[in-house]
C-alpha cells in the first residue's frame, strides 16, 4: 500500500526476462471485479547492464520505515557464472563475496 493506494508490482517479461518491475495501481477489488492501471512512472526499476542487477530482477517488496522514507528489498539477477558443477565450494563462495561488495 501507498497511503489509501494498492499497488502491484510484476516482473515484465519481455524483450527478457525479469528485465523489469512494473507498478500498477488497483482501482477496484471486489469479489466480482478487479480494475488496475498501470502507473506512469512504469517500469519503476529496470536492468542496467552492470552489477547485482545486471540482466534483470524479479520482485520488489518496498517498506516505509519514516514519513517519506522507504526502502525496498529487490533481487537481482546477473549473467555471472558463480558455479558450474565442477567448481569447488570455496570458488564459489568468493565469487559471490565479489557480487555482494
Amino acid at each position: 500500500m501507498f497511503g489509501e493506494k494498492i499497488i502491484r508490482y510484476a516482473q515484465m517479461d519481455g524483450p527478457t526476462y525479469g528485465s523489469a518491475i512494473r507498478a500498477f495501481q488497483i482501482d477496484e477489488l471486489t469479489t466480482t471485479t478487479y480494475r488496475e492501471h498501470e502507473l506512469p512512472q512504469s517500469p519503476i526499476l529496470s536492468a542496467t547492464g552492470k552489477g547485482w542487477n545486471a540482466a534483470g530482477m524479479h520482485h520488489i517488496d518496498p517498506h516505509q520505515i519514516k514519513a517519506n522514507e522507504w526502502i525496498a528489498c529487490v533481487d537481482g539477477k546477473t549473467r555471472i557464472k558463480v558455479f558450474d558443477g565442477k567448481t569447488g565450494i570455496d570458488r564459489m563462495l568468493r565469487k559471490l563475496k565479489k557480487l555482494v561488495k
